[in-house]
């Protein structure tokens, strides 16, 4: 596999001396200066274009477990369309503050349009897609704090024969944000279906 990687803030001279030790082919990509939704549309233009099958996305202040990138493609040859593991919170140190969030829940088998307008669990973290359902042209608004959340919103609208799979084998060492959604009442159903 191959690393896109959307540099957002980093020297990229530093990056390459890093990343020189990997022995991957890591393409760096200067991203616009912006907001994280427009920086986020920006790497989704990026990987739309791109001669990419299976994208596999990832954020550079989470840490994943060793089997994500198998088990995710073990999904994904099954004929699952959108994947996603689950989560262990941690903090900046790296240690665990919740291990495995969504051990358990059934309903997480059966991820639908229906339940991600209720349920906010799939993310740009944890998540991996075929590229050929990202076919339309997004709409929504860059000032938004939850970019993941009406990305997906619409990869669902738009491919209304989707298939997403839950691997629980897998996880994603989620970096605790003070800003997560559903910790806060800043926002509203009303404001968030105002804004897709």
């Amino acid at each position: 596999f191959d690393i896109v990687l959307l540099n957002d803030g980093c020297e990229t001279k530093d990056l390459h001396s890093i990343l020189n030790t990997c022995n991957i082919n890591i393409e760096i990509r200067t991203a616009i200066k912006g907001t994280p939704g427009e920086i986020r549309n920006q790497l989704i233009d990026v990987l739309k274009k791109s001669r990419y099958d299976i994208i596999i996305f990832g954020d550079t202040d989470d840490f994943f477990s060793s089997n994500r990138i198998e088990k995710t493609l073990d999904k994904i040859n099954q004929g699952i369309d959108v994947v996603f593991n689950d989560l262990s919170l941690v903090n900046e140190k790296g240690d665990l503050l919740a291990e495995n969030i969504w051990k358990d829940r059934e309903e997480l088998e059966n991820v639908d349009l229906a339940f991600l307008i209720r349920n906010n669990v799939l993310g740009l973290g944890n998540s991996a897609l075929r590229k050929n359902i990202l076919g339309f042209d997004l709409a929504l608004d860059l000032e938004t704090p939850v970019f993941d959340w009406i990305f997906y919103l619409q990869v669902f609208h738009y491919n209304k024969e989707i298939r997403c799979g839950f691997v629980d084998e897998a996880c994603t060492y989620y970096r605790q944000h003070s800003n997560i959604l559903g910790l806060t009442n800043e926002y509203s159903k009303g404001r968030l279906e105002d804004r897709m």
